[in-house]
């Protein structure tokens, strides 16, 4: 849907927030989102480049902390 979006600009934001609120806002997947952030990444990247325009601030931020979250997870395991 990213990649769709970005090239034809026709995605609508309810899709967005959709996959936001059944996938990586549901705690059930949130513990597989922990060991792959890439899924909160690339929504927090179709707001930053404009595709997903009337997000949420609440949705917004519970997207960056499981990105932060993943990426700290991540950065344990490299680190010894």
């Amino acid at each position: 849907m990213f990649e769709y979006s970005a090239t034809t600009d026709v995605i609508p934001d309810h899709m967005y927030t959709s996959i936001a609120e059944a996938y990586l806002l549901d705690e059930t997947v949130q513990a597989f989102l922990q060991k792959s952030n890439v899924w909160a990444e690339r929504l927090l990247e179709a707001h930053q480049r404009k595709l997903w325009k009337n997000v949420d601030s609440t949705i917004l931020e519970k997207l960056q902390t499981i990105a932060l979250t993943a990426e700290g997870e991540i950065e344990k395991t490299l680190i010894p």
